[in-house]
């Protein structure tokens, strides 16, 4: 829990804080665990500007006894219009947690998970350009999932 602690401390300097107890857009949530995690609001983070190419959400997945410690990049979505531009924020968030000293936490997590959390609106042919990003030089797949899904079953998949 020591680096959820170190991530808190680096984004005290949000203003308004960066950090959220909670992780939602509209009508679309992901479920966080009661402990565990930390959500970046990427709006409010002085990782990113104010306007510009940016995910929704930066999420901190503490090491536990059966899962590895990871970030998540998330973009959230009622409807994909564009793709590309999905890949871009994704791309974005990846690169603040590889490069920002916002996210210079000690012993930085290695795995990368970015997802597209939508209300089901997505077209078959989105599938093929919503492909990867890249992290730490390796390629991190892009899973896409309906809003409302629980962070642990993510994390559970990587396993």
């Amino acid at each position: 829990m020591k680096i959820l602690k170190s991530l808190q401390v680096l984004h005290g300097s949000c203003n308004p804080t960066c950090i959220t107890t909670r992780c939602r857009k509209h009508r679309c949530v992901l479920l966080l665990p009661r402990q565990g995690t930390l959500c970046v609001e990427c709006d409010g983070c002085g990782a990113f500007p104010t306007q510009g190419t940016k995910p929704d959400f930066i999420l901190l997945y503490a090491e536990t006894n059966s899962s590895p410690a990871c970030w998540f990049v998330v973009e959230m979505k009622g409807r994909v219009h564009h793709p590309r531009a999905i890949v871009r924020q994704l791309q974005t968030g990846a690169d603040a947690i590889q490069n920002d000293h916002h996210f210079k936490v000690p012993q930085s997590p290695t795995i990368l998970v970015p997802i597209v959390l939508h209300e089901g609106h997505i077209h078959a042919a989105d599938f093929d350009i919503l492909k990867s990003v890249s992290y730490l030089g390796k390629s991190c797949f892009i899973r896409t999932k309906r809003c409302g899904i629980a962070i642990d079953s993510l994390v559970s998949a990587l396993e």
